[in-house]
């Protein structure tokens, strides 16, 4: 009995499925139709065409071709006499999304449409926008939705009453309230901030929670909220800490809000923007457990940026009060603690020169620096940063940076320490050698980088080379020998495949193993998800020797 009734549900349903799957394109370029027609938008063309009078009416596989954009649909019409093109359930394809609509007009290089759904996945639509209308401009290329709204995995991130999204712009570009760090990641798509946070050390233990995280919008509000509650170190009660925080931002300013919570310990991190305005207050006291370490507890300020002939002038105004941790101890108000405190009133001025000629460029920027105050002498700092290159055949690039200051500034705020450092980089073909050199610290710094790329993705070996000259003899992180050798596979082209990223590290020095990691990547629909492990055994500066897990995502 109940296999003959899911027998019978199972043929009446085929028949709708039937009707509601869209037709395999039998050719994958418009432009390669049986049947074509030039319209003043672009082409329509089809396996069948037939005429109802000035109407031209194309099926089997009908589509239209325009700048940047390719439809499909079961039938278009085309009016030879208006020019008008009418499509109905259609779908569309560019280099970085899927669309689809159930009506469109195309006429006068605007492109109508109603019901219309916008993804970036390969498959399915777990991140997607929904928009009740849209237009796209032939010519330009830009795609305007109208009351859409920005859902993943059906949770909706953002509601927009107007969207202006160039289609073959990235996505996290074009799409404001989608977290991402702006780069491309080594999936090769647009890498996202995930809000998860996840890790595991096996000397602090655990750190579990989400940082950053997008808050549904309430109807009608555009301004964008995030909530962070994370725990981490939670095997260790010593540095056991506790995170809260939240932030909300429109078009008019923002407003950040972060205490981080330990044993005997409490840090408070709040600022509001308001255009040229703003005001923090901040005891980061994790940054003041070394002798003159500094840390604003209050501050109100107003700067603001004016073009002028080229250059940029930058006026600021702040009222403040700092501490200073004279004496190592971090707690608050030791008795070793300075402050500093009053008004500040100063402007900082850049002007860049750029020159280019063919695949030769130069570029330099001086810029000035002062500070007048209620309670000290005026501060003054200058400096400069010269930049030379070439790409072509070979390429190559220089940079020199140097400043200087009459002394010390009241405040870490308008502070630009004295610099003198040299940068040069040399590429030809796979190879890359870098070198630098740090004037006033002394220290010298070089790294030669082999990158060949394989069927099977790029292999980096890359050599780095430190020596501080002024360290004393013995000093285990003065100097730096290491050769770290990794794999980064080609994008993942298969939906539901894997990938690993294997990463190896010799140190010369210590004649050991510096570090080994292994990353793996799952590719679904949309995205690429990414869970890796590195063990640091002989750590360089700045590293603790320790292993970390790391996760990681991507849009494909």
């Amino acid at each position: 009995m109940v296999r003959g009734l899911l027998l019978l549900l199972l043929l009446l349903t085929l028949p709708a499925l039937a009707q509601a799957a869209p037709p395999a394109p039998p050719f994958e370029n418009c432009e390669d139709a049986p049947y074509l027609a030039e319209t003043p938008d672009g082409v329509v063309g089809g396996v069948n065409v037939e005429y109802d009078g000035s109407v031209a009416v194309f099926s089997d596989g009908a589509c239209f071709a325009s700048r940047g954009i390719q439809l499909w649909a079961r039938e278009i019409r085309f009016d030879q006499t208006t020019g008008e093109v009418r499509l109905e359930a259609f779908t569309a394809q560019t280099r970085a999304y899927r669309f689809r609509a159930r009506t469109g007009v195309v006429r006068e290089r605007l492109f109508r449409a109603r019901g219309i759904g916008l993804t970036t996945c390969k498959c399915g639509e777990d991140l997607r926008l929904v928009a009740e209308e849209a237009h796209f401009d032939t010519e330009s290329g830009l795609l305007v939705l109208a009351d859409s709204e920005l859902a993943v995995y059906g949770l909706e991130l953002a509601h927009f009453e107007q969207l202006r999204l160039p289609i073959d712009q990235p996505v996290t570009q074009a799409i404001p309230g989608l977290p991402s760090t702006g780069g491309t990641g080594s999936g090769g798509g647009t890498v996202l901030n995930v809000p998860l946070r996840f890790g595991y050390s096996f000397s602090e233990g655990l750190t579990l929670g989400f940082e950053d995280l997008p808050l549904p919008p309430r109807a009608g509000e555009t301004a964008s909220s995030t909530l962070t509650l994370l725990v981490s170190n939670l095997s260790n009660p010593e540095t056991r800490t506790l995170t809260l925080g939240s932030s909300v931002t429109d078009a008019r300013g923002s407003v950040r809000f972060r205490a981080v919570i330990r044993n005997g310990w409490f840090d408070l991190d709040a600022r509001l923007e308001s255009g040229p305005f703003f005001l923090t207050g901040d005891t980061n006291r994790d940054e003041a457990v070394t002798a003159g370490a500094r840390y604003s507890l209050f501050e109100l300020g107003w700067r603001d940026t004016f073009a002028l002939e080229g250059a940029r002038l930058s006026p600021f105004v702040r009222l403040a009060e700092e501490q200073t941790a004279s004496d190592d101890d971090p707690q608050a108000h030791s008795p070793g603690d300075a402050y500093v405190g009053g008004l500040t009133v100063g402007a900082e001025l850049r002007y860049p020169f750029e020159l280019k000629e063919g695949p030769a460029a130069l570029r330099l920027e001086p810029w000035a620096l002062g500070a007048a105050y209620t309670h000290d002498s005026p501060y003054v700092a200058a400096g400069f940063r010269l930049e030379g290159g070439y790409s072509q055949d070979f390429s190559w690039r220089i940079a020199y940076e140097y400043s200087l200051q009459n002394r010390p500034s009241a405040y870490r705020y308008e502070r630009r320490e004295p610099t003198s450092r040299f940068a040069g980089e040399l590429g030809y073909a796979d190879l890359t050698a870098h070198a630098s050199f740090d004037f006033l610290d002394r220290e010298l710094g070089a790294s030669l980088r082999y990158a060949p790329k394989l069927p099977d993705g790029v292999l980096t070996a890359e050599f780095r080379y430190r020596n501080d000259l002024d360290a004393p003899p013995g000093d285990a992180f003065a100097q730096q020998r290491e050769l770290v050798v990794d794999f980064n596979p080609n994008p993942i082209a298969c939906t539901f495949s894997f990938a690993a990223a294997p990463t190896l590290g010799f140190d010369f020095l210590r004649g050991g193993m510096s570090r080994a990691g292994l990353e793996l990547r799952y590719a679904d629909c949309c995205f690429v998800w990414k869970v890796g492990y590195q063990h640091v055994f002989l750590s360089q500066t700045g590293e603790a020797a320790t292993g970390r897990f790391t996760f990681g995502l991507e849009l494909r």
